[in-house]
């Protein structure tokens, strides 16, 4: 093969064992302290959590458990490291230097703490960036400390196989296309895998982006989109840490199928579980008391014929509309009162109104409050540290035997600091629905949509506009302020959220960094779903990005899919992968034709997506399958999740989903409409039936 790559193989594998080894060392000895520590403090202070006295221990060994944790991701990340050491090199002489460093990549960081030799770089790491851009010659990466140039002199791709090395291979251009034809023609399963060993040049450009910047990345279907997302997070996870920040990231989701679909890419990379949210979760915790249908509800609804549900929905979202429920936000006035603590006033109503009423008039009432807010925090902490002396023998005099008056002014100032800015937040008491109400009524007048809505809110049983319209109006009114901070949102699948609902969530989330990810031709329901670019990345502030090229389906397939666009809309680039092209199949009985294929199929699809365009279509064909062939599971709601090999879902449940095996039928009817044929189509991975009736 090669001595050097036989000898730092073998060197690359004794650091993985040493490191596991140390690493299960410390977790098994650190558990068994934890449990005879917990054992030894209880028999100490039996009791302790009925008095409020273990804090402090409580506290530490989280901490402990969270090191545990923290140990226990890191070992699964070196276990899969010995199965695939790292995927690439790049041989890299600096500038002034005349030896190259060879740079091996991985899924990780491995190094020697004790020397600092660095065996394989994480794939994240700055100077890795030369693999996915760079072809040999000179070329330069963006470090920290600036820009360091060189030249390339090897880029180097290897294949393993259970901690084998099989092969390695130089390149002048970094991913062969040999190479991403034998991962693309491998088996979808019912998860999203990593994608570090075949990311890109244009995928690579969107995942590094400015970490400080919006941006709206756009593809077409099988372009990588959710991968870029997914790992988009990770490496502002890793970049955030290596600022020294606590990476604090937060994905929406459209559905529980898309949720698992996506779970488990950032673990594997060595990353926590990826925290995600959706509208429902937003309803129940922020606008409680209320019952609202769902996103998929809805589009079964519009897509089922429902003219009076649609004529509303794009009532809502027409941008006139929106515009004059924000004036009349802007114009809503906040009633402030005093701040007071033991009887004396530490901020005045008065100062906090004119706070409010001296920022810009484009600035919204959640802004405007949240600025008081901060303004009011720093008066109140200035107040305790002027004030800190009289203050703690106050505490002193009223504390009990073993209070620390210290602690006692620390929990005095945080629960003043609590109390405050839930008053500046209460001081905009208008409630949301009365307000809605308010605005349809004055914008549209008296007549059916009005009665509804009334209707809706007399029951407390809304659409799931009506929810999103509610959500806006509390959060711009700083009345729904959802847990957490995240510093950065991912918002896959944005072209299937309104431009309220992209409103809500700007509102909701006003100094996050948003990375916001669509496929405009994939909007089946026209003046809901977002189809300009331009306006959605309006919303977010957000610089463009595009991914050109498709790689989920074969070429035959991806060339039909393109069929069902505009011609302006075709110019992406199909992957060159080989393949079948579509099956057209008449047939008197879809069902029995649907058996007779998924019997026929290798065993090597470990997924297969029976498609239709509305949850009542799909529900029909799978009680009528099911006797047929019994291994087979539905999606129907947005909290059901993928389970079994093959799955019957309605089309808005597809999104974002891929599938080996895609059959679609009543094909004739579903052709009709463009938008929905491009859909569908554009989940299979590598072959695609159509079932028309004979």
């Amino acid at each position: 093969m090669d001595r050097w790559e036989d000898e730092y193989l073998a060197a690359v594998h004794e650091r993985l064992d040493a490191d596991i080894r140390r690493l299960t060392g410390f977790s098994r000895e650190e558990s068994r302290s934890i449990r005879e520590d917990t054992r030894e403090y209880m028999s100490e202070n039996p009791f302790a959590a009925v008095y409020g006295r273990s804090e402090a221990f409580i506290r530490e060994t989280g901490e402990r458990i969270g090191k545990i944790e923290e140990t226990e991701r890191r070992l699964t990340v070196l276990r899969d490291m010995k199965k695939a050491p790292y995927f690439g090199r790049v041989d890299f002489v600096y500038e002034d230097e005349d030896e190259a460093e060879k740079i091996y990549i991985g899924i990780s960081t491995l190094l020697d703490e004790d020397t600092g030799k660095i065996y394989i770089y994480d794939w994240r790491a700055p100077v890795c960036s030369l693999f996915y851009n760079g072809e040999t010659g000179p070329a330069s990466y963006k470090a920290p400390m600036g820009e360091i140039g060189g030249e390339i002199r090897r880029i180097r791709q290897y294949e393993f196989k259970n901690g084998v090395l099989k092969g390695f291979w130089d390149a002048d251009l970094r991913i062969d296309d040999a190479v991403l034809r034998q991962v693309l023609s491998g088996a979808a399963g019912d998860k999203m895998k990593p994608i570090v060993c075949t990311i890109q040049r244009e995928q690579n450009r969107a995942i590094r982006f400015d970490r400080k910047q919006d941006v709206c990345v756009f593809g077409p279907a099988g372009s990588g989109k959710t991968s870029v997302g997914v790992h988009r997070l990770s490496w502002l996870m890793y970049e955030m840490r290596m600022a020294g920040y606590v990476p604090n990231v937060l994905m929406f989701t459209a559905n529980e199928a898309f949720r698992s679909y996506v779970s488990g890419v950032l673990p594997d990379l060595g990353e926590e579980e990826l925290e995600t949210v959706d509208f429902a979760e937003l309803f129940e915790t922020l606008l409680p008391g209320y019952a609202f249908d769902t996103p998929a509800d809805q589009s079964e609804a519009i897509l089922d014929g429902g003219k009076e549900r649609l004529a509303f929905a794009r009532a809502l979202n027409a941008p006139s509309f929106l515009a004059f429920a924000d004036e009349q936000l802007r114009s809503s006035a906040p009633h402030f009162r005093n701040i007071r603590l033991y009887g004396e006033t530490i901020v005045k109503g008065t100062d906090m109104a004119e706070k409010y009423s001296a920022l810009p008039g484009g600035v919204n009432a959640r802004k405007r409050l949240l600025t008081v807010s901060e303004w009011v925090e720093s008066e109140i902490r200035n107040y305790f540290l002027i004030h800190k002396k009289d203050l703690e023998n106050r505490l002193l005099n009223e504390s009990e035997d073993g209070d620390s008056y210290t602690f006692l002014y620390k929990q005095l100032r945080d629960s003043s600091l609590g109390r405050a800015k839930q008053m500046v937040l209460d001081a905009v008491k208008s409630d949301p629905a009365s307000l809605y109400l308010r605005y349809v009524q004055t914008y549209f007048g008296k007549g059916d949509l009005l009665d509804g809505l009334r209707e809706r809110v007399a029951d407390r049983t809304l659409w799931f506009e009506d929810g999103v319209m509610m959500l806006y109006i509390a959060a711009m009114l700083g009345r729904a302020v959802p847990k957490g901070t995240p510093t950065h949102v991912l918002i896959d699948e944005a072209q299937d959220l309104s431009l309220l609902q992209h409103k809500t969530i700007r509102a909701l989330y006003p100094k996050a960094v948003f990375t916001v990810l669509a496929d405009l031709n994939q909007g089946i329901l026209p003046g809901i779903n977002m189809t300009e670019e331009n306006a959605l990345a309006a919303v977010y502030g957000a610089k463009i990005l595009r991914l050109t090229k498709s790689y989920r389906a074969t070429k035959p397939l991806g060339t039909f899919s393109k069929t069902f666009l505009p011609e302006e809309k075709r110019e992406y680039e199909v992957f060159d992968r080989e393949g079948d092209p579509p099956f057209a199949v008449k047939t008197d009985d879809p069902v029995r034709s649907a058996g007779e294929i998924l019997s026929s199929l290798p065993d090597s699809f470990k997924s297969v997506g029976i498609l239709l365009k509305t949850r009542k279509e799909a529900k029909r064909f799978f009680d009528r399958l099911q006797p047929v062939f019994p291994a087979l599971s539905g999606v129907f709601t947005s909290g059901d999740k993928l389970r079994d090999r093959v799955t019957v879902m309605p089309a808005t449940l597809s999104k974002g989903l891929e599938f080996d095996c895609v059959i679609v039928p009543e094909w004739e009817e579903v052709e009709k409409e463009p938008a929905l044929a491009y859909l569908l189509t554009t989940r299979a991975l590598h072959r695609l039936y159509l079932l028309s009736h004979t």
